[in-house]
């Protein structure tokens, strides 16, 4: 069977899958809560805190936006939380406990 050649296989350039989630694409732009948001998601997915982020960039959390940092680390406390309770009374479950 002979593909299409107009449109690229699955996964092939395209939005990125947080993209899609988000409903945006990559040339729309993001809000500063979407961004600290998909931002945190990419934290906690590679299992890096706020803290150490902010050293490789060089910067001090002292200085930076409390709010901004505030909102990220809820997210990432929410995301812990939510992995947490997942893993102990599985996905149909861990929302009612």
């Amino acid at each position: 069977m002979l593909r299409d050649k107009r449109k690229p296989p699955a996964g092939a350039g395209g939005p990125t899958s947080l993209d899609r989630v988000m409903g945006l694409t990559m040339s729309e732009t993001k809000s500063p809560s979407q961004t600290r948001l998909l931002l945190a998601q990419f934290l906690f997915a590679n299992n890096i805190d706020v803290e150490t982020l902010y050293k490789a960039l060089g910067a001090d959390l002292a200085e930076c936006d409390n709010e901004a940092v505030s909102h990220m680390a809820g997210i990432i406390d929410g995301i812990t939380l939510a992995t947490a309770k997942i893993r102990e009374h599985g996905l149909e479950e861990w929302a009612k406990r």
